[in-house]
């Protein structure tokens, strides 16, 4: 039995590792990390052509802030540093970071199929090809990550991760094809570029409030900056007639473009992976909806649990948004480290 099991290897469950080894208080082949690829995760799979909405410094100023021990390689120290990079990037360098550490901790690749709690030590059934290993582990983090939300409408879609890439969406969407967009937030307005870029025609997208752009320079916490905003004013100043914004409260006009739509492309957001969590042999609902403290990160409905990442987000300082990204993550877990480490000594 090891003393801490991380579920998943993309970046944030990386970052963890990396602030865990930094700390040396744990020794490292007794934690556990469980992932089925180990490959960079989600940012390097899925959104790897997508550029990121922050300059490439706020990703090395966070790692000289929470993780000084870790030594940079020297392509990412040439980068622009004004300039954002494709979430490939990011995924590259973290990938690298963990390659040393990889032999030093117990690697398992596979699939969690679930994770039980009987007193004290967790039991986490993974999916090895056709066989099923069992893990235990007197503490847990789930850092699985997420995925993207879909709608129930019978409409052909598109797979978010397509339409992120310009090159990709292309094999779907023909010209004068006519596709309806759900979401205008950063990834919906880089979505709309890549669909004019392939002249669909038309494109309705569909967006939640008073507005279909929030901006970052009007003081919206999370609101859309560079890449994304730039396509967002060339939109409101009609450079692109083949668009139309609609509110998602125009119920006419949603039926209407539904019944002739080619296509349809969700961008509203993303829902953690699940698996089947149990507590003395009762399955407990979802962490995240029921039991997740944003500010710690501590699953409250189990013991020694705790869940990061795009799956598990912190709570922004404003009370009401949610932090995602390099800068955030770290932040976050850096200040959870102290109570992970003295719950592990404790036990």
């Amino acid at each position: 039995m090891t003393k801490l099991c991380v579920i998943g290897a993309g970046v944030s469950g990386i970052l963890l590792i990396l602030l865990l080894q930094q700390s040396k208080q744990i020794p490292l082949d007794q934690l556990t990390v469980i992932d089925p690829f180990f490959d960079g995760g989600d940012l390097a799979r899925k959104w790897g052509s997508v550029i990121s909405n922050t300059p490439w410094s706020k990703t090395t100023d966070a790692f000289a802030r929470f993780l000084p021990s870790v030594a940079l390689p020297q392509w990412a120290t040439h980068l622009p540093p004004n300039l954002p990079t494709p979430l490939s990037v990011i995924a590259q360098l973290c990938r690298e970071l963990f390659t040393p550490v990889m032999s030093k901790v117990t690697v398992v690749q596979g699939l969690v199929e679930e994770a039980e709690l009987n007193g004290k030590t967790w039991s986490i059934s993974v999916r090895k090809n056709a066989a099923i290993h069992v893990l235990q582990s007197s503490h847990v983090v789930f850092t699985q990550g997420s995925s993207a939300k879909t709608l129930d409408l019978p409409i052909p879609s598109i797979p978010l991760e397509i339409a992120l890439n310009p090159t990709l969406i292309r094999q779907y969407v023909k010209p004068d094809q006519t596709v309806i967009l759900f979401g205008t937030r950063h990834s919906g307005t880089l979505i709309i570029k890549n669909l004019v870029d392939c002249s669909a025609n038309p494109i309705t997208a569909f967006y939640k409030g008073t507005t279909p752009f929030q901006f970052a320079r009007d003081g919206v916490y999370d609101g859309i900056k560079l890449d994304a905003a730039t396509i967002a004013d060339t939109i409101i100043a009609n450079t692109y007639p083949s668009v139309k914004c609609i509110p998602i409260s125009d119920i006419s006009t949603l039926i209407r473009e539904s019944k002739r739509a080619d296509w349809a492309i969700y961008a509203i957001g993303f829902e953690p992976r699940e698996y089947t969590i149990k507590k003395d042999g009762v399955i407990v609902p979802s962490p995240l909806k029921n039991s997740y403290d944003g500010l710690t990160g501590v699953c409250q409905a189990l013991t020694h649990a705790w869940g990061f990442g795009i799956a598990y987000p912190n709570q922004a300082p404003d009370g009401k948004n949610w932090d995602v990204g390099i800068y955030s993550f770290l932040e976050h877990m850096n200040g959870q480290i102290p109570s992970i480490l003295s719950s592990i000594g404790t036990t």
